[in-house]
């Protein structure tokens, strides 16, 4: 991982980039089978499995981000439940993390959804899972009323 490869679509070509390790743990191990999710400038990868000429399949359960603009690593303090490798991720607009399914030790697949917090959201966001966390009858609600009530049209879309 100290090494990535980057597509340019202008000249047609790949080209190996030399990335920054991060300052108390270096570059993530080489894996294989992990998950991936991109926001803006930064990309996260999670699990996966690594193999080496000591190590068969070793599964992982670390979470790394990848600055894209400054070619550096960051080793999150977060980590998964478990081993797990081809599972799916995905950040949702209040900035968490949703982590689903996946295989884990003993070639087991799972069926568990994780959610963490990974980047601190709009404050529109966050009053929007205040409201959303102490009331559940918003969606039954016709959307004159939820208008008049001043919600953003972008929340009502939400509770469709």
């Amino acid at each position: 991982m100290d090494d990535v490869f980057a597509y340019y679509y202008e000249d047609n070509k790949w080209e190996k980039i030399h990335t920054l390790p991060d300052n108390e743990h270096g570059y993530p191990k080489p894996r294989s089978c992990f998950g991936c999710v991109q926001k803006d400038d930064m990309v996260l990868i999670s699990g996966g499995r690594h193999y080496d000429i000591t190590v068969i399949n070793e599964g992982l359960n670390d979470l790394w981000m990848f600055s894209v603009s400054k070619l550096q690593w960051n080793k999150l303090p977060a980590v998964l439940p478990f081993p797990t490798y081809f599972h799916t991720m995905v950040i949702s607009p209040s900035g968490y993390l949703y982590m689903y399914g996946g295989i884990t030790e003993h070639d087991l697949r799972s069926d568990k959804l994780f959610k963490a917090r990974i980047f601190f959201p709009k404050l529109t966001e966050l009053c929007w899972e205040t409201i959303t966390s102490v009331t559940n009858h918003l969606h039954k609600l016709p959307q004159d009323m939820l208008i008049d009530l001043g919600i953003p049209y972008s929340f009502i879309e939400r509770l469709k």
